[in-house]
């Protein structure tokens, strides 16, 4: 699994190549992940239109994901999952808790802005 990190119109998007699974360490997903909550960056999108597979680890650590994101007072979405992950995310419920946007623009439109600070 391969990822490259974008920030666009304030959100982090996390590209995802390759698979997410138990023997391509799915727990590298994290850093990412925890490197933009470190710079106080907390919208982020995982665009998986590359990735292949998701097995139950990878799905753990999405979950995962979104619990840390969540914690942070973050939003996470998920973009570009093909009809097989799109079938897992629905089959475990997490759709309920981490959002499948159809693309990048929607995904970015669906964050709530954040409060300006006087």
């Amino acid at each position: 699994m391969i990822t490259t990190t974008v920030e666009e119109d304030n959100v982090t998007v996390v590209y995802v190549v390759g698979r997410i699974e138990l023997y391509d360490e799915p727990d590298s997903l994290k850093w990412p992940v925890n490197a933009a909550l470190g710079h106080d960056r907390k919208h982020i999108v995982i665009n998986l239109e590359h990735v292949s597979s998701v097995d139950r680890a990878g799905l753990g650590v999405l979950e995962s994901i979104g619990n840390i994101v969540a914690k942070q007072g973050g939003q996470l979405g998920v973009v570009g999952a093909n009809s097989v992950i799109a079938d897992l995310f629905a089959t475990t419920k997490l759709d309920r808790f981490i959002k499948l946007h159809p693309d990048l623009a929607s995904a970015l439109a669906s964050f709530t802005p954040e409060p300006e600070t006087v």
